[in-house]
């Protein structure tokens, strides 16, 4: 941003709302300084638009500045009694609401004055989830039935995902994905929403085909939990699988464990050697492979050295992705204290491969990789050669040491967490976003870079294991 502004000064201020939430989430100690100076040049320019008072309102009201706050939302109601700004701040009024009456009736009204508003649908996802995570599904569900036209695809699926893992009212759980794939089918078909700027034609049909893919698979594990009486559970499975382009290795799992199920062994052998192929299967698809080798052959001979060939398949596969991904740069060094005061300095570990994890407690896919994460620590936990650093960074909250020690230990997680509080380090690796993962060599050069986290624990662990291997 600093570069570009220096090299476009008229640009600056289209750029504000972005360049602020770069520099409050980095740049701790010198941020309201810096936002305060070009808040105040942008409050002495003439002919404001929309946008600049959204900026003004909302950048002074996040930094205390509630007298200026007030003023310039004054004008926003004023000038543009519709705009973005009002009703992001009704939504927020909404969020705040305990009872649940409350946000029903807040909705109502909200959604009588602005009928267009983006807001309107996470309303109705909130109030679901609220039934949700009270467990009144019965609630939810009449609820769901109410407005499937109002809440989000996902929304059934959130709900009767959360029964099916609870054992909570099978046949109540199957009304709601049987409403979920009815709207989905429509969505994929006909959809009622925009395009997504960031999403080409295809890449917005294979979202929600995939949303549609996740939604079946639900409803055939609720279906294989009830005894599948019409044998359906086969064929939604199967549907799931192509709806996800088998690129989601729970769904092949559970599709393999089926195809064994119904006698299926010559197709179950196939797909998994597809899955096995792509890299999207796990230890767990192995058991399924040995049951359709069994049903197959009638005994287990032979079968050893039959799995090597898929998982070499797999493993090779693996291999050449992450052979283009290799680098070689040299890992900047530091020195941080950890959660117990020790000092740790990336010098002292020269000689070791070490994985670098940038982490916050705010973070989701952060903390959706973390079981993962855990497998592999627990791994390597014997090897002195490997160590795992977790750099706990960009935090949001005054205690950052404590924060993290609550965390770690609430999880028990046996992570070693070192402390970026005025994440230095965190820009020292340049890093964009979180989780990112670095795996330094022995020679203290970064060898791979991965940001963010997708897929399965599994996945993670296979993944993180080849490129250790790789560089060791």
């Amino acid at each position: 941003f600093d570069e570009e502004f220096k090299n476009n000064p008229d640009q600056k201020n289209n750029f504000l709302q972005p360049y602020f939430n770069v520099v409050y989430a980095v740049k701790n100690k010198d941020s309201d300084v810096i936002i305060n100076d070009d808040l105040a040049n942008l409050g002495k320019k003439e002919n404001k638009t929309e946008e600049d008072y959204t900026v003004l309102a909302a950048w002074y009201s996040k930094l205390g500045e509630d007298k200026k706050a007030i003023e310039y939302e004054k004008i926003i109601s004023e000038k543009y009694p519709m705009s973005e700004y009002i009703q992001s701040k009704k939504y927020s009024e909404f969020r705040q609401l305990v009872d649940v009456n409350d946000k029903i009736n807040f909705l109502k009204e909200f959604e009588k004055n602005y009928p267009e508003s983006q807001y309107i649908e996470p309303m109705y996802d909130i109030i679901t989830n609220y039934y949700r995570d009270t467990k009144d599904y019965k609630k939810a569900f009449d609820f769901l039935t109410e407005n499937q036209n109002k809440v989000s695809t996902f929304r059934f699926y959130s709900v009767a995902d959360r029964m099916l893992k609870e054992d909570a009212d099978y046949d109540l759980a199957f009304q709601i994905i049987n409403l979920g794939e009815l709207r989905n089918r429509e969505e994929v078909t006909s959809p009622k929403g925009e395009k997504p700027k960031y999403y080409s034609e295809s890449e917005w049909l294979q979202d929600r085909r995939y949303m549609l893919g996740l939604t079946l698979f639900v409803e055939a594990q609720l279906l294989n939990k009830m005894g599948d009486e019409h044998n359906e559970c086969l064929a939604l499975s199967e549907e799931a699988v192509n709806l996800t382009r088998g690129r989601e290795t729970d769904i092949n799992i559970f599709y393999a464990k089926i195809l064994v199920k119904d006698g299926e062994y010559d197709k179950a052998i196939s797909k998994i050697g597809e899955f096995y192929k792509t890299g999207f299967s796990s230890p767990k698809m192995k058991e399924y492979l040995l049951e359709a080798y069994i049903g197959q052959k009638g005994s287990d001979a032979g079968f050893e050295d039959f799995a090597a060939k898929f998982e070499s398949a797999g493993n090779e596969k693996l291999n050449q992705k992450l052979k283009k991904d290799l680098i070689s740069e040299p890992a900047p060094d530091f020195t941080l204290l950890d959660v117990d005061g020790r000092k740790i300095s990336l010098s002292e570990l020269k000689g070791k491969v070490v994985v670098l994890d940038f982490w916050a407690t705010w973070c989701g896919p952060c903390l959706a990789s973390f079981p993962g994460m855990k497998k592999a620590v627990e791994i390597y936990q014997d090897d002195s050669n490997v160590k795992f650093l977790f750099v706990n960074t960009w935090e949001r909250v005054d205690n950052v040491k404590q924060n993290a020690i609550d965390f770690i230990k609430k999880n028990n997680y046996p992570f070693h967490v070192l402390l970026d509080d005025k994440n230095e380090v965190i820009e020292k690796y340049k890093v964009s976003g979180i989780p990112t993962k670095f795996i330094i060599d022995k020679n203290s050069n970064i060898r791979f870079m991965n940001v963010g986290f997708e897929g399965s624990d599994d996945q993670l662990v296979s993944e993180l294991s080849a490129m250790i291997s790789m560089v060791q």
